[in-house]
């Protein structure tokens, strides 16, 4: 069913209810702007399940009572209804933003086009403005999560947030602090997945917003860090997050434009694929790939020391900065398993960096062994790699951001290969040819049995148990790579 033919029917549905009834906040907002709707609110004087359940009929839609609503799922839309309560006007001027505090009279039909719209606030002059304006100085502090949800608006509709408003803003930020985590995650969460959605790091910092969101961040202010670094650590954290945007695909400057075609080949359509991933509950790899970058060195102010020679160090920074984001993600109540490919983004993202310094090529073996410990991340963490790099010296050091895309282009294209590595082994097959029982030998064989099938020195079920009886053999696991069988140790074709 399409979006003009939800509309037509919703319009027109109510009048044998003999009351008003009304299209109210973003729905309308999108109807003018011409953007699909897929979230639609309805008010209504009175008991709102008679009306639901005829939207409910007419859409052949799932009724589903909540607090305070009725809740129709359909298949292309959700409509909540509610009750109004007093005039129409006063449920607008209640509203948080004046494009969002427009009403359309449900069954005035749209046979000759829109019925007239409720306007009390100027909503449709901001509309063609492009500003996101308040409805009222009050506003912010009848729900603090406003504060987000304006800069928010202003990204996803390409508009800015009107000056009295943007001064409101950073009066109120402290705010935020009486906000469910949970709203707050959630605002922050569909900040995130905008295609600025890094560069909105930037905003939220310009507003305020963003050290009462992450309190840690305030500390890394003035943080000084030594060449090839240009910025202080915060300053860095936040041209990471928008080198993120643009290595997704999002430019808006000509400089930008040549580092999005720079780094175009990494974006395969596997990596888009897997960027799109849902990680939990609607928090896909790209949007925690922006959250990481803007985190990512977030332990180093507590691991600054200065050596007696008068160099600046930050040893230790990426195990410390993956506490902090977990504690971070905790304290926002994001889902766990957000809060786990955050952290180990933050605690791997050294990784690559040591790839590049060495001479050469990565090896299959060391490729092998960051996939493993990124934990599904490395996709993620190669791009941050190059949006780090990028924040550091600048796209005008060519050497050391050709570097880092060779690095992150190898880190890419390992990860296709991963998929189709075969598990040569299984636990019952070691301990057949061991003639062990079930114990940490075992793990340990088959853990180094597919290092060595990933980086493609064994080939074969015999290659592999050839491998599992020499481990067998060894006095003490090993950090150390353990040899390939076959002459001179070759990999396979």
């Amino acid at each position: 069913m399409g979006q003009e033919v939800i509309c037509d029917m919703i319009l027109n549905l109510l009048p044998p209810l003999h009351r008003p009834a009304y299209m109210v906040g973003g729905a309308v907002r999108d109807m003018l702007l011409g953007r699909p709707l897929h979230d639609i609110d309805i008010v209504v004087e009175g008991d709102p399940h008679e009306a639901a359940r005829e939207i409910g009929a007419a859409l052949a839609g799932a009724l589903v009572p909540l607090k305070g609503l009725v809740r129709v799922v359909a298949t292309h839309v959700q409509v909540d209804i509610t009750r109004l309560s007093g005039p129409i006007a006063e449920d607008l001027a209640r509203r948080d933003f004046t494009i969002n505090a427009m009403a359309l009279p449900l069954g005035s039909g749209r046979e000759k086009g829109l019925p007239p719209v409720l306007d009390p606030t100027g909503g449709r002059d901001d509309l063609r403005r492009g500003v996101v304006r308040l409805v009222s100085p009050d506003a912010l502090a009848a729900d603090p999560v406003r504060l987000l949800r304006g800069p928010r608006l202003a990204l996803e509709l390409g508009f800015r947030v009107e000056g009295h408003t943007a001064r409101a803003i950073r009066a109120h930020a402290q705010l935020l602090g009486r906000a469910a985590p949970e709203r707050l995650a959630e605002e922050l969460r569909r900040l995130l997945h905008l295609p600025d959605g890094g560069r909105g790091m930037g905003l939220l910092h310009h507003l305020g917003l963003l050290v009462q969101l992450f309190p840690e961040l305030q500390e890394a202010e003035g943080v000084a860090q030594p060449y090839p670094h240009r910025q202080d650590v915060l300053a860095h954290l936040l041209d990471a997050a928008r080198w993120a945007d643009v290595i997704l695909g999002r430019s808006a400057t000509a400089e930008e434009e040549r580092v999005r075609r720079a780094t175009g080949h990494l974006m395969t359509p596997q990596v888009h694929e897997r960027l799109g991933e849902e990680v939990a509950h609607g928090w896909q790899q790209a949007a925690l790939l922006r959250l990481g970058a803007l985190l990512h060195d977030i332990g180093k102010p507590r691991s600054r020391r200065r050596t007696q020679d008068g160099r600046v160090h930050f040893y230790g920074h990426d195990r410390l900065g993956a506490e902090m984001a977990a504690a971070m993600a905790a304290r926002l109540r994001l889902p766990a398993r957000a809060g786990t490919f955050l952290m180990a983004l933050v605690r791997e993202h050294m990784r690559p960096v040591g790839l590049a310094a060495a001479p050469g090529l990565p090896s299959r073996r060391a490729l092998y062994r960051l996939h493993r410990d990124a934990g599904g991340t490395a996709t993620a963490l190669a791009l941050l790699f190059v949006a780090d790099t990028l924040a550091t010296s600048g796209p005008g050091d060519r050497e050391r951001l050709g570097r880092a895309l060779e690095v992150a282009r190898h880190l890419v294209l390992y990860g296709h290969e991963q998929d189709a590595v075969p598990r040569l082994l299984s636990g019952h097959d070691v301990m057949t040819a061991l003639g062990i029982g079930p114990g940490p030998l075992v793990g340990r064989v088959l853990r180094a049995v597919q290092e060595a099938a990933a980086a493609g020195e064994v080939c074969s079920k015999e290659e592999a148990l050839e491998l599992a009886r020499r481990i067998a053999q060894a006095p003490a696991p090993s950090q150390e790579p353990i040899p390939a069988p076959g002459p001179g140790g070759e990999a396979c074709p």
